[in-house]
């Protein structure tokens, strides 16, 4: 058999490979699906039974969240303070690190907490706000005004939001006069427990609500993401996988590995 023969029949035998794996894969996908769809609505049904409304839509897609853990020293935040600041001049002190200039002075402490009093011209809060974010490095959530001439927004980590702290940026008309919150490098994974499924954590919200003393009707959203909290060793930052779920009676999150439910 010719070169040219052989390499169109290895071509063909591909194909039909191929065409087979996906004859296989696209039905099982359809039944997956199914199956989630038949589970949520059972789940709005349940939640109707004891009278609080939940939508399908406010049900989202899981991510593959595990636990992690990052590390964040006060050195590490000397550009982003810089960025505030418009330069500045750094010196060590008892906490962490101060970098001052002529438009006023940020403080950075370990585990990635900065927080800058300034007065710098800015013309165009939002503009601004979302500047200093890009040059923060990293990603992050859609900026929201939160107030008057106040704007947050939320760093992701595997693509999901840190839901206990904001980065927050105060104007005051066309000055700038505050910043803070905390900013994190990447993270490692440090657990092997995958975060449980949104249907599972408002299942553990709806038979937790009355020890919560939860008094609501209505499920208004949900939100998969990480909670911070710092670890033993100075710098060290734990991110616990985690549900947020907004009522029109509270915010709760759910641990996205142990399912316990507290309040916010």
């Amino acid at each position: 058999m010719s070169a040219g023969k052989l390499k169109n029949l290895i071509l063909v035998i591909l194909l039909v490979a191929n065409g087979f794996l996906m004859a296989l894969v696209i039905p099982a996908r359809r039944e997956a699906a199914l199956r989630q769809r038949q589970a949520r609505e059972q789940l709005t049904r349940l939640f109707a039974q004891s009278d609080v409304a939940l939508s399908l839509e406010e049900i989202p897609g899981t991510l593959e969240l595990y636990p992690m853990e990052a590390f964040c020293a006060p050195e590490d935040l000397v550009p982003a303070a810089a960025a505030v600041l418009g330069g500045g001049v750094t010196k060590s002190t008892a906490s962490g690190v101060e970098v001052t200039s002529q438009s006023g002075v940020c403080r950075i402490e370990p585990g990635g907490r900065l927080s800058a009093t300034l007065n710098r011209s800015a013309s165009d809060a939002a503009a601004e706000a979302s500047s200093l974010l890009r040059q923060f490095g990293g990603r992050w959530t859609e900026l929201t005004e939160s107030g008057v001439g106040v704007y947050t927004a939320r760093q992701t980590l595997a693509g999901a939001p840190i839901l206990s702290h904001d980065v927050t940026f105060t104007f005051d008309g066309g000055d700038l006069l505050a910043v803070e919150g905390r900013i994190l490098p990447e993270a490692n994974r440090s657990g092997l427990t995958v975060c449980c499924g949104a249907e599972d954590a408002l299942t553990s919200f709806l038979s937790s609500r009355l020890d919560l003393g939860w008094m609501g009707s209505r499920v208004e959203s949900v939100t998969q993401g990480y909670v911070l909290t710092d670890g033993a060793a100075q710098g060290t930052v734990l991110l616990q996988p985690a549900w947020q779920i907004v009522t029109d009676a509270g915010v709760y999150r759910v641990d996205g590995i142990t399912r316990a439910v507290t309040a916010e």
